[in-house]
Formats: C-alpha cells, structure tokens, sequence
C-alpha cells in the first residue's frame, strides 16, 4: 500500500513539471513569434499591397497559433482539488454508484484524457485508502474505485461505453434543442465540427442517458442469454426423451427376442390342448348312442374317460381335504 501512496505521489509531480514544461514551452514560442511580427516592416503607405511572401509568413504565423492554440486545448485540464474533508462525501458517492459505470464511480464522463483519469484515480485513492482513511466504509469504497479504474483500463469497458456515448449525446442535444457552437477558426478553414455548449449539468444528464441505454443494453443481453439457455435446455430435453425411447424400444426388442421360445412353446402346447379337446368332443358325442350301437373301441374310449374322470374327482377332493 504504502508503495502504491509513493508511486502515485511521484506520477503527480512528474505530470505537474510536465504541465509546467509546457506551458513555459508555448510562453517561449509567443514571445519568439511576437517578436518576428514586431521585426517585420510595416507599410509606410497605406497603398502599398502585401506582396505573396510577406502574406505566406502572415498565414504561416496564423498557422502556428491555430496549432498552438489546439495543443494548449489538448493538455489534459487538472480536475478539482480533493481535500480531507471531502473523503466521506466521495466514500458515500462511491457506494451509492457501486453498480453503476467506472466513469459515474470516478466522478468522470467519458469525453476525457487517460491521464485525467489517473490523476482522478490517484487522487480518490490517497483520499478514501484505508490506512490512511479510517472512515468506516473507506476499505469498501476503495475496493470499489479500484474495480472501476482496472475496468477502465479496458479496452472491450471502453468499446462498450463508447457505443452508447454518441447515442446518449446526440439524444440529449435532441431534447434540449441545443444549438451549435460557433467556431471561427472551423469556420474559417471550412471544417464542418458539430460542436455544442456542454456545460457541466449536460454532461450530467448524457451520463445518466448513458447509464440508462447500459442498463437497456445489460437487460436486451441478458434477456438474449436467458432465450439461449431455454433454447439448449429444450433441445437437450428432446434429445434425452428420444434417446430414452430408443432404449425402451430396445428393451421391448430384447425382451420379445427372449421370449420367443416360451412363445412358441406355449403355441405347441395350446394346439394339442385343441386337438385333445377335440378328440374328446367326438367321444363325448358317442355317449348319445345307446349301448349296442357303439363299437368295441368307442366303448373302450368311454370306459378310459370314466376312469380318468374319477381319478380328476378324487385328486381334486383330496386337495380340497388338505
């Protein structure tokens, strides 16, 4: 911890002789380019024209402060000074946009240099740290800033909030009617620049725009995962249903397979069953005939029944008995 403080103390120096640097870089070079205009001569008559190369040095000069003037608007502006005092105000802001974007954590928009958001990060960091910080929830807000600024560090983080940043614009721009900001110089080299006055309540508002087109798009992906997962699960639940059918089927086959022989048996065993039965019918038939008309034969059949009828009476009484 103490090696991050450290660090964080040396990258704020450094950036500050940077500024530094070059800001005493663009005195010197308006000093040298006031000092040219002053040695040029000046017409004596207000007749005389300005011949091409003294025009091509006045526009080279314009130049040179159109691009001064454009580095000066890229130097990365220091945001405001955080104090002791303010360390449970930000620890209470943290919380309250934990699940909001890294950029509402940090206190930040989208439409800012990298190195403002370190510094930004630094900053909040030597504030709330918990060794330094012995606010309650200080180790919790830390946890949370820390989280937001690796997500920041990000690239697909930064695709993600970049895709919705226009949008969000543009549509606040549509609701407040802003008008376009004029620009001289644009206007002059014929740069067509949709520029607007954003003032520090806009850049709120497109913000919030920009939490909620995130939370729109998190719930249209969510939704999507959600549709996926229902998909698969339903496909995979026909597929074991259609493979549980096929196993069933194969067991019946199984089975049938198994079964044959005592099929075939049981068949064997019921056409002779008919084929005794039948015999016996035509037997019983002859009962009808009177004595001296049946044969040898036919009396020997009955006479064989008679018996195997009494012996049938006679088990089965005696199975009842028991």
């Amino acid at each position: 911890m103490e090696n991050q403080t450290k660090e964080s103390n040396l990258n704020a120096e450094s950036e500050k002789h940077d500024e530094e640097r070059n800001e005493k870089h663009d005195e010197e070079r308006n000093e040298k380019h006031d000092e040219e205009r002053n040695e040029k001569p000046a017409s004596n008559d207000e007749g005389d024209n300005i011949n091409d190369s003294q025009l091509d040095e006045l526009f080279e000069d314009f130049l040179k402060d159109v691009e001064s003037i454009s580095s000066n608007q890229n130097i990365p502006k220091e945001t405001n000074k955080l104090k002791k005092e303010d360390a449970e105000k930000e620890i209470n802001r943290i919380l309250s946009n934990k699940n909001s974007s890294p950029f509402e954590i940090l206190g930040i928009h989208q439409n800012i240099n990298l190195d403002i958001i370190k510094n930004r990060y630094r900053q909040l960091s030597i504030l709330i740290h918990p060794d330094k910080c012995k606010l309650e929830k200080a180790n919790e807000a830390f946890h949370i800033l820390n989280t937001a600024y690796e997500d920041l560090k990000r690239d697909d983080i930064k695709e993600q909030y970049k895709s919705v940043y226009e949008v969000a614009k543009k549509n606040i721009v549509k609701k407040l009617n802003l008008k376009k900001k004029k620009n001289d110089i644009n206007e002059y080299l014929n740069i067509e620049e949709e520029e607007y006055e954003i003032t520090k309540e806009i850049q709120q508002l497109i913000n919030e725009e920009c939490e909620v087109l995130l939370k729109k798009q998190k719930e249209k992906f969510e939704y999507a995962q959600k549709c996926k997962l229902a998909n698969l699960k339903y496909v995979q639940e026909k597929e074991e249903e259609r493979l549980r059918e096929e196993l069933k089927k194969e067991e019946e086959q199984k089975l049938w397979a198994e079964r044959r022989d005592e099929r075939v048996n049981s068949w064997k065993s019921y056409k002779n069953e008919n084929i005794k039965n039948e015999k016996e019918f035509h037997l019983y038939k002859n009962i009808n005939k009177k004595k001296e008309e049946r044969t040898e034969e036919e009396q020997e059949q009955i006479k064989k029944m008679s018996i195997k009828s009494n012996v049938e009476n006679h088990t089965y009484k005696k199975r009842r008995k028991n």
